[in-house]
């Protein structure tokens, strides 16, 4: 079953996360200031060595609207089609649904837009390795003036049909 939400804090706690998922939410949630949202030299790659495989870091470019791969943690770079690394790479010449496909563009916009968080879990939307059951992810905004998003941090974990995270 596909499904795109945008959450509340309150309504992510609640969700069946994958413990990778809850735990990047939970450290996003960690480095929040009390006014706006948190940027990227917020982040600590220290705090969270555990899930750096499993991230990747997103730039927003707006007017047009375009995402770029600004980082791939290697679980990431493992699981693309021909396992590449595609850092520094549009979203939309790296994935050619990305714009075609209804409701994958639109996430990330919205993402960016609303400044709040995105959990998604369904079938993956861009061409991996191999057919994978499932993916979970999340998407995060960043904003380096706590206002403005010009980031994303995304987490994603592929899981087998019992819902476990599926080996490489």
């Amino acid at each position: 079953m596909e499904r795109y939400e945008t959450l509340t804090t309150e309504e992510a706690l609640k969700r069946a996360w994958h413990s990778k998922i809850l735990a990047l939410h939970q450290y996003w949630k960690s480095i929040h200031p009390q006014e706006g949202l948190p940027s990227r030299r917020d982040l600590d790659p220290i705090d969270i060595p555990q899930l750096l495989p499993s991230i990747w870091l997103l730039d927003v470019q707006r007017d047009p609207w375009r995402f770029r791969y600004r980082l791939m943690g290697s679980r990431i770079v493992a699981t693309m089609e021909g396992q590449r690394n595609y850092t520094g790479r549009w979203l939309d010449e790296v994935h050619p649904n990305f714009r075609s496909e209804e409701g994958v563009e639109q996430r990330y916009v919205r993402v960016a837009t609303e400044g709040r968080p995105s959990w998604r879990q369904g079938r993956p939307s861009f061409r991996l390795v191999r057919d994978w059951v499932s993916i979970q992810n999340v998407v995060l905004p960043l904003a380096s003036d706590h206002v403005q998003v010009d980031m994303l941090l995304c987490g994603s974990v592929m899981l087998n049909a019992k819902g476990e995270e599926q080996a490489l």
